[in-house]
């Protein structure tokens, strides 16, 4: 079941892949960095990349690649929540995003949209916090237009 992923993927040809197990021992940077190995044998960057990598890198590199994200972290908060990835073009994929969103409709999401560098620093222009799915499905819609928009490197 798509649910009990630790990481669902949309890659850029709009195909869902599902990625570890929730109640897996894989930490969700190592199923990140084995995607992208994997899908971009070519970008020397990704094929360096140690299992250490913080985390918001890995988000950034997925983004822009164009490449959504949704990430499972139920086991870290005891309650039903992902982080929800967008890259830049998000609404090229917008019925996919809200296929694989529809699944996960009774969890609340942070969601983090289009990734820049600044000073080398992964970030976001727009990153929202506690929304259900509701809500979710209505700021995608909207070009993410919500009051609670803050811009800020991603801490985790």
């Amino acid at each position: 079941m798509i649910t009990e992923s630790k990481v669902v993927i949309i890659n850029p040809e709009g195909k869902m892949l599902p990625l570890g197990r929730i109640n897996s021992l894989d930490l969700h940077g190592k199923l990140i960095i084995e995607y992208l190995k994997r899908t971009y044998p070519n970008i020397e960057a990704f094929q360096t990349l140690g299992y250490d990598t913080y985390l918001p890198i890995l988000f950034y590199f997925c983004a822009k690649t164009n490449n959504a994200l949704l990430i499972n972290t139920s086991e870290k908060s005891r309650k039903l929540s992902c982080t929800l990835v967008l890259p830049d073009n998000y609404k090229m994929k917008l019925e996919e995003i809200k296929t694989l969103l529809s699944i996960f409709k009774d969890y609340e999401y942070i969601i983090e949209a289009y990734p820049y560098s600044d000073n080398g620093w992964p970030k976001f222009k727009k990153e929202i916090e506690n929304v259900n799915f509701k809500k979710v499905m209505a700021l995608l819609d909207s070009n993410l237009e919500d009051d609670h928009n803050t811009e800020k490197k991603l801490l985790m």
